[in-house]
């Protein structure tokens, strides 16, 4: 028999909550989304090319959202060749998350699992 590891949720700690930045997060749309940090103490859909803090895990009915910063997730693949071992990503701005070339100054996750063309876990 067969087994795998599952590494989603492991090590993420709490969720950071902030207020709705300018490109605001819609509940029951835009959970599971790169976000990013874009005026004090609150949050805005990672843009097209923009480097992400983190995943949107939670949009409360006031309108907070609840990021993960740290520990492994689950992303929604976009653009790029996903495979296991360190990647450099960023948001396409549409929730998903592409692996672009490295360069000085961007950060660097490292990918664990990669199931098939639609989402791997990544450590943030």
């Amino acid at each position: 028999m067969a087994r795998t590891a599952g590494f989603d949720g492991i090590d993420m700690g709490s969720y950071i909550t902030f207020s709705q930045g300018a490109t605001g997060f819609t509940k029951g749309t835009h959970e599971d989304w790169p976000a990013k940090v874009s005026a004090n103490g609150a949050v805005s859909i990672a843009a097209s090319g923009n480097q992400f803090l983190g995943i949107a895990r939670i949009i409360d009915s006031n309108g907070d959202v609840m990021v993960q910063d740290k520990g492994y997730c689950t992303v929604t693949q976009g653009t790029g060749t996903f495979a296991v071992g360190p990647l450099t990503l960023e948001a396409d701005g549409a929730g998903k998350v592409n692996v672009v070339t490295a360069a000085a100054g961007k950060k660097v996750y490292y990918c664990v699992t990669v199931t098939g063309s639609t989402t791997a876990v990544i450590k943030l």
